[in-house]
């Protein structure tokens, strides 16, 4: 039955409480407000698929929801998380399950990814993700997603420290460098620790 529905279900394929027990089934896995079967893709197209509903015109998937996008956390986070940029006269959508807040960003920190509609989400590039985890003011979430975007290697820590090195006048800037390095010394105890396991 699985294998005839879409690659995201969602209630207006099955009721809720079906979709829920294929989840304890282990049949289906929840991504986003929906759910896909175990033997659909899950790559960045269909994750981007599975929140365009939810990313109003003119705003940027960000943070820990770009994390997720870019394939270094594999749950999908809540809430949404979303940018604007400042004066782009988007409509900042505040909420349980969507968060905004306008910045400053450049065009080459912003790319469009296609859903399976082809519709366009834009997303920030893994750089940039990397740099507003790094200021998310010590979220555990983001301090979370920004050792697995570093681990994953979706991004390195040198560019982004030498972006924070480079812009002056930047609100916490200090507190940002100070995550990137405290994300670099977990990463090199982690593989300090696997390295040291005996082999089996």
């Amino acid at each position: 039955v699985m294998s005839r529905l879409p690659d995201l279900i969602t209630d207006l394929d099955l009721p809720l409480a079906e979709l829920h027990a294929a989840k304890l089934d282990g049949l289906v896995l929840p991504v986003a407000t929906g759910f896909r079967a175990i033997d659909r893709p899950d790559g960045r197209t269909e994750r981007i698929t599975a929140i365009a509903a939810d990313v109003p015109e003119r705003m940027i998937v960000s943070e820990e929801s770009a994390a997720w996008i870019w394939g270094a956390l594999v749950e999908a986070p809540e809430p949404l998380r979303l940018c604007a940029r400042t004066r782009a006269r988007a409509r900042l959508a505040l909420s349980g399950v969507r968060v905004a807040r306008e910045v400053r960003i450049g065009d080459d920190e912003v790319t469009t990814l296609i859903t399976s509609a082809d519709h366009p989400v834009c997303v920030t590039t893994p750089l940039r993700t990397v740099i507003d985890l790094a200021r998310a003011g010590g979220r555990d979430s983001a301090a979370a997603a920004l050792v697995a975007m570093l681990s994953g290697g979706f991004a390195r820590a040198e560019p982004a420290i030498a972006f924070f090195d480079t812009t002056t006048g930047l609100p916490g800037r200090r507190a940002a460098m100070a995550a990137i390095e405290a994300a670099t010394t977990s990463l090199a105890a982690r593989r300090r620790s696997a390295l040291s396991e005996p082999a089996r």
